[in-house]
């Protein structure tokens, strides 16, 4: 699919493909200026089994300001969230 993306060519593929894009596609892709066309909704987010001492560690991470921090893994291009309340 980089190949592909390198080439400038039109390209159809599957949620399934599209969902284990890496780094260097998305940079390849927004490069290239592509727009995505998505004929149904995708799931962005996906349920995780987490323990109660895993959920309290989350609620009582703090950044090194002393901010409410939850922070996700940066392979998975996202960024540390900040919350101001989080209701269970």
């Amino acid at each position: 699919m980089k190949e592909l993306v390198r080439q400038g060519k039109n390209i159809v593929c599957p949620h399934e493909l599209l969902k284990r894009t890496d780094s260097e596609l998305i940079k390849l892709i927004e490069a290239e200026h592509y727009t995505l066309i998505l004929d149904e909704v995708m799931d962005v987010i996906s349920d995780i089994d987490m323990s109660p001492d895993d959920i309290r560690l989350l609620l009582n991470s703090k950044d090194d300001t002393g901010n409410p921090t939850i922070s996700v893994n940066r392979k998975f291009c996202l960024r540390s969230v900040r919350y101001s309340k989080l209701v269970m």
